[in-house]
C-alpha cells in the first residue's frame, strides 16, 4: 500500500530537483552576506557622494588654519612728467617717481581659533552623514539579501503547494461535480500564487542586482540562510545607552549643532572690528634733490551703517533650532530603541511557536494520515491535505524566520551597530508574556 503514496512524492521531488538543485552556471556570481555589504559599498553613489562632501568639508579646515584671513595687500604707484626745474642756471627735466604701500588686515579677538572650530565642526557633521550613509547602504543590503532568500524558498513552496494541488484533483475524480470544481479553482490558485511568487523573486532580485550594480544577464547565487534567534537580548537600558552613543545621524545632529554654537561665537567676536595695519615707501624727484618718504597708518572699520546685531540674531536662532532638533532625534532613537527590541522579542517568541508547536504537529499528521494511508483506512484525500498542511506550516516557519531578520536588522539600524558589541543581559524570550500584551 506504501506505493500508492510514494509516486506523487517522487514526481514532486525530481520537479523540485530540476528546479532548484540544478548546479550554478560556472559564471555564476556566488557572494555570501558580507561579500554583498563589501560590493554595495564599492558602487554606491550615496555613500560616494557623502565622502566626497567629507573631502570638501576637510579642504574648508585646511584653509581655516591660515594664520591670517585675508592675504596682504600691495600697492604701487608710478608717474612722471614733462615739467623741467631749473638747475645751476639751466633747465633738466624731473625724473620719476614711485610710492610702494603694504597693508593688511588683522582679526582680533580669537576670531582665527573660532574660524577653525567651525570647520572641525563642519568636518565632523561630513564625517558623521558617510557613517550615516554607510549604515543605511548595509542595512538596505541585509534586508535585500534575507528578503530574495525568502522569496526563492517560497518559490520552492509554492510549487509544491501548486503540485499537491494537482494531486488532489485525482481525489476528486470520482465526486461530485460541484466537488471538481472546488479542486479545479484551487488548483488554478495555487498556479497564480506560483506565478506571483516567481514575479516577487524577480522584484527582489532586481532590487538586489540595483545595490550591488550587477547586469541582468549576469547570474547572482546568494550563499547563507537565516540567523538563528540570539539567546541573550541587551536590556532596554543598555540598548538605548549603546545608541545615544553610536547612532551616527544622531552623531551628526550633535555636532551640527556645536558647529551653530561655535558660529554664533565667531560672529559675536566679529562684532570687534578687524585692524588694518598699512605702510608705505615714496620717492620724489621734484625737488633739489631726490627725496625718500615713508611712513604707517593702523584703520578700523566704523559699525554706522551695517552692524553685526542682525547676524548674531540669525545665528543664536540656528543654535537653537539646531540644539533642539538634536534633543527631538535623542527622544526618536530612544522610542526607536524600544519599540524594535520589542518586535525582536514578539518576533522570536513567534518563530518559536511555528516550530514547537506548529511544525511538529504537521509532521506528526502527516505521518498519522500516512500511516492510515497503508493500512487502507484513508484516501488520497486525507494524505495530499496533510502534504498541504506541512508545506503551509513552513511556509509560515520561513514567514517567521524573515520577520525576525527583519526585526534584528531594524534593532541594529536603531542602535546604530550590531547587538553582539552590547553586553546581553536576558533572554531574548524573556518578553513572551511581554510580547502578547496590548
Amino acid at each position: 500500500m506504501h506505493d500508492r503514496s510514494s509516486a506523487p512524492r517522487l514526481v514532486l521531488a525530481i520537479a523540485l530537483l530540476a528546479l532548484f538543485a540544478t548546479p550554478a552556471p560556472t559564471s555564476a556570481l556566488e557572494l555570501t552576506l558580507d561579500e554583498l555589504v563589501d560590493r554595495a559599498l564599492e558602487v554606491s553613489y550615496d555613500v560616494d557622494a557623502a565622502r566626497k562632501r567629507e573631502d570638501m568639508t576637510q579642504a574648508r579646515v585646511d584653509a581655516s588654519t591660515a594664520l591670517l584671513a585675508s592675504n596682504p595687500f600691495v600697492s604701487f604707484s608710478f608717474w612722471d612728467t614733462t615739467d623741467t626745474r631749473i638747475v645751476n642756471d639751466g633747465r633738466e627735466g624731473i625724473g620719476p617717481s614711485y610710492t610702494l604701500s603694504v597693508s593688511q588686515t588683522f582679526e582680533i579677538a580669537g576670531q582665527r581659533g573660532k574660524r577653525m572650530e567651525v570647520a572641525r565642526r563642519n568636518a565632523e557633521v561630513a564625517a558623521a552623514n558617510v557613517a550615516s550613509a554607510r549604515d543605511s547602504l548595509v542595512i538596505q543590503v541585509r534586508r535585500a539579501f534575507f528578503e530574495t532568500l525568502e522569496a526563492h524558498q517560497r518559490v520552492q513552496f509554492a510549487y509544491e503547494l501548486l503540485h499537491w494541488r494537482r494531486e488532489l484533483i485525482k481525489a476528486y475524480r470520482r465526486a461530485s461535480a460541484a466537488d471538481r470544481n472546488g479542486a479545479e479553482m484551487r488548483a488554478s490558485r495555487a498556479e497564480g500564487d506560483y506565478a506571483a511568487e516567481k514575479h516577487s523573486l524577480y522584484l527582489q532580485e532586481s532590487r538586489l542586482r540595483r545595490l550591488l550594480d550587477v547586469p541582468a544577464g549576469e547570474s547572482l547565487v546568494l550563499v547563507g540562510d537565516f540567523e538563528p534567534p540570539q539567546e541573550n537580548l541587551p536590556s532596554e537600558e543598555q540598548l538605548v545607552a549603546f545608541a545615544l552613543e553610536h547612532r551616527a545621524d544622531l552623531a551628526a545632529h550633535r555636532a551640527a549643532a556645536a558647529s551653530d554654537e561655535a558660529y554664533l561665537s565667531l560672529n559675536r567676536r566679529s562684532a570687534i572690528p578687524n585692524v588694518t595695519l598699512s605702510g608705505f615707501v615714496s620717492r620724489s624727484d621734484d625737488d633739489d634733490d631726490d627725496e625718500i618718504q615713508f611712513g604707517a597708518s593702523i584703520s578700523v572699520p566704523l559699525p554706522v551703517f551695517r552692524t553685526d546685531g542682525p547676524n548674531i540674531r540669525e545665528a543664536l536662532a540656528e543654535r537653537q533650532r539646531s540644539q533642539a532638533e538634536a534633543r527631538d532625534v535623542e527622544r526618536t532613537v530612544e522610542r526607536d530603541v524600544r519599540e524594535a527590541r520589542y518586535a525582536v522579542v514578539a518576533a522570536a517568541r513567534g518563530l518559536q511557536r511555528v516550530r514547537q508547536e506548529i511544525l511538529p504537529r504537521a509532521r506528526e499528521t502527516l505521518s498519522l494520515r500516512d500511516a492510515a494511508f497503508d493500512r487502507g483506512e484513508a484516501g488520497i484525500w486525507e494524505l495530499v491535505n496533510a502534504e498541504i498542511d506541512l508545506v503551509e506550516a513552513r511556509q509560515e516557519e520561513l514567514s517567521a524566520q524573515r520577520i525576525h531578520a527583519s526585526a534584528v536588522i531594524e534593532l541594529e539600524r536603531a542602535i546604530g551597530g550590531e547587538i553582539s558589541r552590547v553586553a546581553p543581559s536576558a533572554p531574548a524570550s524573556e518578553a513572551a508574556s511581554d510580547a502578547s500584551q496590548p
